[in-house]
C-alpha cells in the first residue's frame, strides 16, 4: 500500500473539542495502542459523512484502524467508546465530572450564537440549514440597524436539549464557510434573562470593559464604535495620567440591557483589531 497522503491525523475526544494529531504508519493506517496511549478506554474512531451528516464508523483489524476507501484526507475523527465503559458510569460518584454532564442532559434549551455565517443568509438561509438536526424554534439573523445589511452571525434556538448538544459537538461547513456554534459567552444571555421587564432590565446594565482597542482610539471613536448597537450613555477610553497616551483598553455602558447582551454575545473588530468586551470583575 502506498504511503499516506497525510503523515498525522486530527483526532479528538468528541466532535467540537480541540483535535491531536496522531501519526500514520507506513501502510496508511492507525494503530489502536497509539489512540488509546491518547484516549484511554477508547475502542475506535468514527466521524461524520460531510454529504449525509450521518455517523460512520471507522474499520479496525488485527489492532489497526483501516482508512476509509477514499483515504483520510483531512477530517477530524473523533473516539468511540464501549457500552461498558458507559454503563460504568452510574457507578461514578455524584460531584464527578463525568456525573454532572449526565445531568446536566436534563437542562433547558438555550439560544446559540453562529459566527461566521455568510453574508447574504436571511432567516430563512439558517432556519433551513439547522432543520436538518431536529425543530428550530428561532431562527434570527442580525443586521445593521442602519443598513440593513447582514453582520455574518446570528442566533438560533432548538426545541430539543439533545439537539442542541449535538449540533454544538459537530463543526459546521455553512454554505462552503467555517461556522462557529456555541452559547454565547455571557452567561446573562440565557432564555430566564428575557422574563425580566424592562426596568430591570436597565437597572441590570453595567460598565462593559473594552480590551484589545487601537492606542489611537479616544472616547468619540468608542463611542461610534458601540452606538450601532444600541444607546450609549458613556464611553471613555482610559489614558496614563503622565502621559495622556491611550493604554489600550476603556468602558463603554448601555441604556438597554438588551443592547448590552448583544454585544456581549458577539465578537467586535474594532479599528482592525479583535477586541473582548466583557463585564470586569472590578472597576479599573
Amino acid at each position: 500500500m502506498a504511503k499516506p497522503e497525510f503523515q498525522y491525523l486530527q483526532v479528538s475526544e468528541k466532535e467540537g473539542e480541540e483535535a491531536i494529531e496522531l501519526p500514520i504508519e507506513e501502510d496508511g493506517t492507525l494503530l489502536l495502542t497509539t489512540l488509546v496511549g491518547q484516549y484511554p478506554g477508547t475502542t475506535g474512531l468514527k466521524y461524520r459523512n460531510p454529504t449525509t451528516k450521518t455517523i460512520r464508523g471507522i474499520r479496525l483489524v488485527d489492532g489497526r484502524l483501516q482508512p476509509p476507501e477514499d483515504g483520510w484526507g483531512d477530517t477530524i475523527y473523533y473516539c468511540s467508546f464501549s457500552k461498558d465503559n458507559k454503563r460504568k458510569l452510574d457507578d461514578v460518584p455524584e460531584n464527578s465530572p463525568t456525573k454532572t454532564r449526565r445531568v446536566e442532559s436534563k437542562r433547558k434549551c438555550t439560544d446559540l450564537i453562529v459566527l461566521g455565517l455568510p453574508y447574504r443568509f436571511n432567516d430563512e438561509n439558517l432556519r433551513k440549514y439547522f432543520e436538518e438536526f431536529g425543530e428550530v424554534l428561532i431562527a434570527q439573523m442580525k443586521q445593521d440597524p442602519k443598513t440593513g445589511q447582514s453582520k455574518g452571525f446570528g442566533f438560533i434556538h432548538f426545541s430539543s436539549y439533545e439537539v442542541q448538544e449535538r449540533v454544538l459537538e459537530m463543526q459546521h461547513l455553512i454554505d462552503g464557510r467555517w461556522c462557529n456554534v456555541k452559547i454565547p459567552d455571557s452567561k446573562m444571555y440565557t432564555k430566564e434573562n428575557k422574563g425580566y421587564s424592562d426596568g430591570e432590565r436597565k437597572g441590570r446594565c453595567s460598565d462593559l470593559i473594552v480590551l484589545g482597542l487601537p492606542y489611537k482610539f479616544n472616547d468619540e471613536d468608542l463611542r461610534e464604535y458601540f452606538e450601532e448597537f444600541g444607546d450609549v450613555t458613556s464611553a471613555q477610553t482610559k489614558t496614563d495620567k503622565k502621559t495622556g497616551q491611550s493604554k489600550g483598553f476603556g468602558f463603554v455602558r448601555f441604556s438597554s440591557y438588551e443592547a448590552q447582551k448583544r454585544v456581549l454575545a458577539m465578537r467586535h473588530m474594532i479599528g482592525g483589531r479583535w477586541c473582548n468586551v466583557k463585564i470586569p470583575h472590578s472597576r479599573m
